[in-house]
């Protein structure tokens, strides 16, 4: 490129005193690429330039007030396929190799998850640790939904699904490391999972908003979910424990209690949940220290709580006294607490256990009747006609009964194939999210295969047409706006004698009406 300066002396009347102008001209040029960056050549000369639309610039420039500036990238999102945001520039992704824990390929083989006529959907769910059984479970239900699909209807615009499932061990930091890899060399535009509300609002934030990238829990609670500023790609099957809350509140209220202590996890799960039973205790002058004991407790990487936490929360029960205590967490942890509180002499205390201790396995893991036959747990209610059938399914592949969140897992799976059958080929997450807005009004169909094919007729009928997709866990109409799943609360209690969890049935319905569970009577009685 040539510089060239031109000195203009300019003369001026004489009235006027003197001047002279000095017209700088960088870049002399025959074509934009002799120009700096941002400038273009007109008339030989490089000048600023100008744009209505980013198409206007040359590659690496976009429009900013109608002039072609250097693109600074924010976000990976920001950037194109195979680029990753650094420093401001969009840069080539390294590749990433698997991680250790995504080596469950389900719908269709290992030979094939990477072929280019199967239909990757990637999940997130913990295989090890205190959540290890509880989500192998749940990745099994969402498995037989794809197999289903896949046997029945031969997958989605006749290409197989395929799940790619990684073990987070409800470790945040793995759960973000399993992500990029799904999304960034598998390729997914939705993922199911994860499973703690902690690790669903980590992995959502720092990872699949900015790759646009939806994802649909069965089992994340915490009523912050609702509202994360989400594009549309935060989902869940799963009702807000706010629902909850208001559940157990109505019982406490309806069974007058006036002093209780909640023993809680300190994460998003336990802190939303205590939140939605403070809240209105506080509306009825219950949340006093007089009477409101509250007792977060941490969990380690495995599920477990340690010696020394457990014994201060059975020192400041004795302290308070309770009328009541509710206890949030999951099995490990809620097994050990539960355990000591029966040593220390609360076996005939009365207690209420949420959706994440719904196990038989806390008959091993307490070891005491007498404590357990005084539990009222409650959880999202399933729908019954469509659960028993997804119930038999389940029990004939994996010859066991399905567990907590399985519901969820199941119809998550079907959503996001109707979704992709609906989307005509346009897979992506911001594709499928405007799916999902159409599946809570019009004509019923059920999570079953029968109803599958049905469903992805209408949704592909015309950009127009809805169904009303009634799931195993329920009828699930989402809140267009929060992405969120209105559900009824059922009561559930440990059948003493079946050694297994019984249902009172619904005890608190989406629309506010409590149903007492009649605690009080025998089960057998309740018929």
């Amino acid at each position: 490129m040539r510089l060239r300066t031109l000195l203009t002396a300019v003369t001026c009347g004489a009235a006027l005193f003197g001047c002279s102008v000095l017209i700088d001209v960088d870049d002399e040029c025959s074509d934009d690429t002799e120009c700096s960056t941002g400038l273009r050549c007109e008339q030989s000369l490089c000048v600023a330039a100008t744009c209505n639309a980013d198409e206007d610039c040359q590659e690496g420039l976009t429009c900013d007030d109608n002039l072609c500036v250097p693109f600074v990238c924010t976000e990976d999102a920001a950037c194109g396929d195979g680029q990753v945001c650094q420093e401001g520039a969009c840069v080539e992704a390294p590749p990433l190799d698997r991680p250790a824990g995504c080596d469950r390929v389900y719908g269709v083989s290992e030979d094939d998850i990477f072929g280019d006529d199967v239909i990757r959907l990637g999940m997130l769910m913990p295989t090890t640790g205190d959540l290890g059984a509880v989500g192998l479970a749940i990745e099994q239900a969402a498995a037989l939904a794809i197999g289903e699909i896949n046997g029945a209807a031969s997958g989605v615009d006749g290409k197989p699904l395929g799940i790619i499932a990684c073990d987070t061990g409800t470790d945040l930091a793995r759960a973000k490391t399993a992500a990029n890899w799904l999304i960034r060399e598998a390729g997914v535009p939705a993922i199911i999972g994860p499973a703690t509300s902690s690790n669903t609002i980590g992995v959502f934030n720092d990872v699949a908003r900015g790759t646009g990238t939806l994802l649909i829990s069965p089992s994340a609670t915490s009523p912050a979910i609702t509202d994360l500023e989400d594009d549309d790609l935060l989902w869940r099957t799963v009702v807000s424990d706010d629902i909850q809350g208001r559940a157990i509140f109505a019982y406490l209220e309806e069974q007058a209690y006036t002093k209780v202590a909640m023993i809680h996890l300190n994460d998003a799960y336990g802190l939303g949940l205590r939140n939605a039973v403070v809240d209105p205790l506080c509306n009825i002058d219950l949340c006093s220290a007089e009477n409101f004991l509250a007792l977060p407790y941490e969990a380690d990487e495995e599920g477990t709580v340690t010696a020394d936490t457990v014994n201060q929360i059975i020192t400041a029960l004795r302290g308070f006294d309770p009328q009541i205590i509710i206890v949030v967490g999951f099995v490990e942890a809620g097994g050990s607490i539960l355990a000591s509180a029966g040593n220390a002499g609360f076996e005939d205390t009365p207690f209420i256990l949420t959706d994440g201790l719904r196990e038989d396995d806390l008959f091993d893991g307490v070891g005491n009747d007498t404590l357990l036959a005084n539990v009222l747990g409650t959880a999202a209610a399933s729908d019954d006609a469509n659960y028993n059938v997804f119930a038999a399914a389940y029990r004939g592949e994996y010859g066991v009964e399905p567990g907590v969140y399985n519901a969820q897992a199941y119809d998550a799976a079907y959503l996001l194939a109707l979704a992709l059958a609906g989307s005509q080929g346009e897979y992506t997450g911001a594709a499928l999210a405007a799916q999902l807005k159409r599946m809570s009004s019009g004509e019923t169909v059920n999570a079953r295969i029968g109803d599958f094919n049905k469903g992805a007729r209408a949704l592909r009928s015309s950009a127009d047409a809805t169904i009303d997709f009634h799931g195993a866990s329920g009828a699930l109409d989402f809140d267009p706006a929060t992405g969120d799943a209105l559900a009824d609360i059922e009561g559930w209690y440990f059948d003493i004698d079946m050694r297994t969890i019984g249902s009172y049935g619904v005890i608190y319905s989406s629309d506010g009406t409590y149903t007492d569970p009649m605690m009080s009577m025998p089960p057998e009685e309740m018929e």
